[in-house]
């Protein structure tokens, strides 16, 4: 079976009934390539590739790539109280992370902290943002961490990776309603390969991101 068929069968592996309804698919791009040392993409020449520097632990081997689209702002907290070492996280801009080694605020890093069984998040406290609602929380609820939306492998090139989606409550940060739903929410989804050790996390529902990632090819 070709490689889009493959995908449909292994992304389609577990949904429960809160499933999450995905934009339109797009065709694979004809664009530039992209590398991230390991692999690479070939993208639209609209998105933007930077290296993660400055972060806490100065972890190696993480990027940002940046997609057209409408930003957000963090707002939550005054510009003062904001932890510029989790500008990358909390970039409420379009765009998607590949981690080649995970970070947390405290300055700790490496794998230990990472689960399947979890979304994933640098933040020591719950000051993440929800990425199209600046002005919310996007730590979620504790049920909303307890079991993905959905799970299976999807392709990352030649190789298998887990699949995980996520759907997060955006939640009040503040007053009588602390860490209770506001209404809004958003799907964390990512693909994890263990070898090499490799994390491709998404909240924006990158269109066509799977396709692409799919024919990645390795070093």
């Amino acid at each position: 079976a070709g490689t889009a068929a493959a995908g449909v069968g292994v992304y389609a592996a577990t949904r429960p009934d809160r499933d999450h309804v995905t934009a339109a698919a797009t065709p694979a791009p004809s664009g530039k390539r992209m590398s991230f040392g390991t692999f690479s993409i070939t993208v639209p020449e609209s998105w933007r590739l930077s290296r993660l520097t400055g972060l806490p632990g100065d972890p190696e081997g993480n990027y940002w790539v940046s997609t057209p689209g409408k930003c957000y702002p963090n707002v939550q907290l005054p510009a003062s109280e904001r932890d510029e070492n989790r500008k990358a996280y909390d970039n409420n801009c379009p765009g998607f992370v590949v981690i080649g080694e995970p970070w947390v605020n405290d300055g700790s890093t490496g794998w230990r902290g990472f689960s399947l069984a979890g979304p994933w998040g640098p933040e020591t406290e719950a000051f993440r943002s929800c990425p199209h609602r600046g002005d919310l929380n996007g730590i979620g609820t504790p049920e909303d961490r307890e079991k993905p939306a959905r799970t299976g492998t999807g392709p990352v090139g030649t190789r298998s990776a887990q699949y995980r989606e996520w759907r997060l409550n955006c939640v009040f940060l503040n007053g009588a309603n602390q860490f209770r739903p506001a209404g809004a929410s958003y799907v964390q989804r990512y693909w994890y390969l263990a070898d090499p050790r490799l994390l491709i996390l998404d909240e924006w529902d990158t269109p066509g991101l799977d396709k692409i990632l799919a024919k990645a090819a390795w070093a």
